[in-house]
């Protein structure tokens, strides 16, 4: 009964950390297909070149239903680049490290233009002490997960 009260703690925090990294995964990869759903919209001119970026992370975050909190954590940037080598990526946490999703730029171009677009979520890790280990965010309490997608827009 002893062994058992000592191994169970650390038994059920590996368990829930094994779990939560499923989730990341799963997450990540329904990020990364709705991106490329929502993508495709931008390319094929079915978005209207007016649309804003609240309107655009509302879209997104339709089409990524199962993504909790999916409002406030989502982050999305576009911008136009020159040609697929001179495509920027860029970040989105400024100089303190908070989460800044409203300095992100959004453009998403015209006919024949090549966008680079990234979506950023902030996935709250909760397992104690693996979700130090899981971190990637500044701030050390989270994993950012992010989709991108490099693309030439069709002449609409």
């Amino acid at each position: 009964m002893v062994e058992f009260a000592l191994v169970i703690g650390p038994f059920l925090t590996l368990l829930l950390g094994l779990f939560e990294i499923l989730l990341i995964f799963f997450f990540g990869i329904m990020l990364d297909q709705n991106t490329q759903d929502v993508a495709r919209l931008i390319r094929t001119g079915n978005i209207e070149q007016t649309i804003t970026k609240a309107e655009f992370e509302t879209q997104v975050c339709e089409h990524a239903a199962l993504l909790p909190d999916c409002s406030s954590r989502l982050a999305v940037s576009a911008q136009v680049a020159g040609d697929f080598e001179s495509g920027a990526f860029e970040n989105p946490y400024d100089e303190d490290g908070g989460f800044a999703p409203d300095e992100l730029t959004f453009d998403i171009g015209g006919a024949d233009d090549v966008v680079v677009m990234q979506v950023f979520y902030e996935w709250e890790v909760i397992t104690p002490l693996i979700g130090k280990l899981l971190s990637n965010t500044q701030s050390g309490e989270g994993t950012l997960l992010v989709a991108t997608v490099a693309m030439k827009n069709e002449p609409f």
